[in-house]
């Protein structure tokens, strides 16, 4: 494979990381476009690592017939994919705590940069065969839209109220006895239920509540489990999830049985 050949799909991998970053942002009203030359920054090494694998996929196409182009193909996807994961950890690892001030999703940008740039370089080899890295990166990048979508997705979240007349007493002896368990081993904060990944108090209507979200994944029948056990508290009015934008609520209590 020629050298500019790898150079040139190094920038690629560069430009459509920074390209799929600049969109996020774009989509976001302009939220986060402060980071993007250090997007531009810390994908230089992203290029490199494009340029060092390149020859792989272009090697394959150059061999006659479907199945060596086919091989390419999937190799520029696999290796572009793991290629973007490898320098994610990477990243993460010089950056620590930084990393999380971007303001985008790093993992799916370089992962689609890779994948672009190891398949210009299968195109490069086979230029006649262009519509087929055209289609697989489409597939790739709505692959990483819907990915990302998902992940935005906020946790269920969940609200108790307390019956009329509850004190702040009883919510905090409620809060320590009933769902908030011994500190860990550790002896630092607290254990909160299996499923539940923050626990906040709070008020609505002049009554006490308590604000609680589940981690992602939660099935909803751990959910309504969890539900289902906290109304059996004595100054537990009805507990419920929270309906996220245009759903609706699973409701526990009496109030969700008139």
């Amino acid at each position: 494979m020629a050298a500019s050949h790898r150079v040139a799909a190094s920038l690629v991998a560069i430009a459509a990381a920074c390209l799929a970053a600049a969109l996020y942002v774009a989509a976001n009203r302009g939220f986060g476009a402060g980071d993007l030359p250090a997007m531009l920054l810390w994908s230089l090494p992203l290029g490199g690592l494009v340029a060092l694998v390149a020859r792989i996929p272009a090697r394959l196409a150059a061999r006659r017939g479907a199945p060596g182009l086919l091989a390419a193909h999937a190799a520029a996807v696999g290796l572009g994919l793991l290629v973007g994961v490898l320098w994610t950890v990477s990243a993460a690892s010089l950056l620590g705590p930084w990393m999380g001030a971007f303001s985008f999703p790093v993992l799916a940008c370089w992962a689609l940069g890779a994948v672009a740039g190891l398949l210009s370089a299968a195109t490069a080899a086979r230029p006649r065969a262009w519509p087929l890295g055209v289609a697989l990166m489409v597939l790739v990048g709505l692959g990483s839209m819907g990915w990302v979508r998902v992940s935005r997705r906020p946790p269920p979240t969940a609200r108790v109220y307390f019956r009329p007349g509850t004190t702040d007493e009883e919510v905090a002896r409620w809060r320590e006895t009933v769902f908030v368990g011994p500190p860990p081993p550790s002896g630092v904060g607290h254990s909160l239920p299996p499923d539940v990944q923050s626990y906040s108090d709070g008020s609505e209507g002049g009554r006490p509540t308590a604000l609680f979200t589940f981690y992602k994944g939660t099935s909803r029948a751990r959910q309504d489990s969890l539900l289902a056990a906290l109304r059996r508290v004595e100054i537990v009015e009805r507990a419920e999830v929270l309906p996220a934008a245009g759903g609706t609520d699973r409701r526990l209590g009496p109030a969700a049985e008139h």
